[in-house]
């Protein structure tokens, strides 16, 4: 049987980066726009502080019923994965900052310009709660190519049997 392979994508140039990034940023904008101070600070408090005010929002907009979010590889740690073909919610994360001269800043005590501080920021996924289900388990029903359960085994050594023979001698029992 043939395996089938996904076609990976180029990496995104610097430009389309910023395009997403932009185009996020201004859907945000229209979206706060039409909200009430209250509201914003509702949706903030929602996820306890782990997200900015502007992400929380940007998570609610996207996906208004979602109390609980986390990353791809937050979800493995919590015992839970993303579903096949779920779509991620965009935010935004930090991507590095430096600083740049700015001759519009006053000037410094030995007369150098002043600077200024840019924020890089790229757009993350995160997953709610709804859009993922419990990691597989032994019993779970789901077998493998051999016919066994999918994580079977789990804990053992690959390519060591169940029953490993002891050297008499080595101070090893043979139970485990």
């Amino acid at each position: 049987m043939a395996t089938a392979t996904r076609a990976r994508r180029a990496p995104a140039s610097r430009d389309e980066r910023h395009q997403k990034v932009t185009a996020l940023s201004e859907r945000l904008a229209a979206y706060a726009t039409s909200l009430d101070p209250a509201e914003q600070a509702a949706y903030t408090a929602r996820f306890d502080g782990r997200y900015s005010p502007r992400n929380s929002l940007l998570i609610v907009m996207q996906a208004p019923d979602a109390t609980i979010v986390h990353g791809f590889g937050d979800w493995k740690t919590h015992g839970r994965k993303v579903r096949r073909g779920e779509h991620g919610i965009q935010i935004l994360a930090p991507a590095g900052a430096f600083t740049v001269p700015d001759r519009t800043a006053p000037a410094g005590p030995a007369g150098e310009p002043g600077e200024r501080t840019i924020h890089r920021f790229r757009v993350a996924y995160v997953f709610a709660y709804a859009q993922t289900e419990p990691l597989d388990t032994p019993g779970s029903g789901r077998r493998g190519r051999n016919g066994t359960h999918k994580g079977a085994g789990l804990g053992r050594t690959p390519g060591v049997p169940k029953t490993a023979s002891v050297r008499e001698g080595s101070g090893m029992s043979a139970t485990a």
